[in-house]
């Protein structure tokens, strides 16, 4: 399948462009799914960044293991300023562009390079996938999560998802760096939002009161308990933010 520039969205072309220099940079041969699974994550404010973070895990620690793989990789000795793609980098690159027709988008994003590094059953991508707990099904979860209903039908596509880092503060995330406060004595509250947010109907919680009474800690409190993995199976891999 011949893929041309044009078929990527913006983030998308500068994942492959940033790949590409990975190779120089670590004076490989040829052009393979880990190079382009690094720049996926290396990208600034990208998407991929913003799967992990729905998903509660460090891009900095697969960042690091991927850097040590590539850095052990064999080096060549001549300038390669011609790069070939390894099949496996082929093969990323042609179910990337089958997801982003699966999901019914006119472009191939981020997230489809991402999906598609996750179908990786060899080498050293899909082992420090492995190791981190990363999977297929999670990274679609976490895309539903961070995108909803968008859909990738202009190439700037993935701007229109960052509304909510933008505009919001990720209290599951302040409580994983354990940076939140403890809440003291208002687990009869933080259980009542529990019950209310797993109901089928009627699942929106209110929470009244005061200035000053504590309607934040309760917040906090739940956030603080995702993070602990304390909650309902629904309730589990969810992010708590604050406008």
């Amino acid at each position: 399948m011949v893929l041309r520039p044009e078929q990527f969205t913006e983030q998308a072309q500068d994942v492959l462009r940033n790949s590409q220099e990975l190779v120089r940079r670590y004076q490989h041969s040829q052009w393979d799914v880990e190079h382009i699974l690094l720049a996926l994550l290396e990208l600034e404010q990208g998407l991929p960044g913003m799967i992990f973070a729905e998903l509660g895990i460090s891009t900095d620690v697969v960042k690091e293991r991927l850097h040590g793989m590539l850095e052990a990789a064999p080096k060549v000795t001549y300038d390669n300023t011609q790069i070939y793609a390894t099949p496996r980098a082929a093969g990323l690159l042609d179910n990337a562009k089958r997801e982003s027709v699966r999901l019914s988008d006119e472009f191939i994003g981020a997230e489809h390079l991402l999906i598609a590094a996750t179908m990786e059953t060899q080498g050293d991508s899909a082992q420090v996938l492995k190791e981190n707990g990363i999977d297929q099904e999670k990274v679609y979860r976490a895309l539903m999560a961070v995108r909803g209903s968008h859909r990738v039908d202009d190439p700037r596509a993935e701007s229109h998802y960052r509304a909510l880092e933008k505009y919001s503060i990720d209290l599951t995330k302040l409580a994983r760096e354990g940076k939140l406060d403890p809440v003291v004595g208002r687990d009869d509250a933080i259980r009542q939002v529990m019950q209310t947010l797993t109901r089928r109907k009627k699942n929106n919680p209110v929470i009244i009161g005061e200035a000053g009474v504590g309607k934040t800690a309760i917040v906090e409190g739940l956030a603080a308990r995702i993070v602990a993995g304390d909650v309902p199976n629904s309730l589990k891999d969810r992010r708590v933010l604050a406008l």
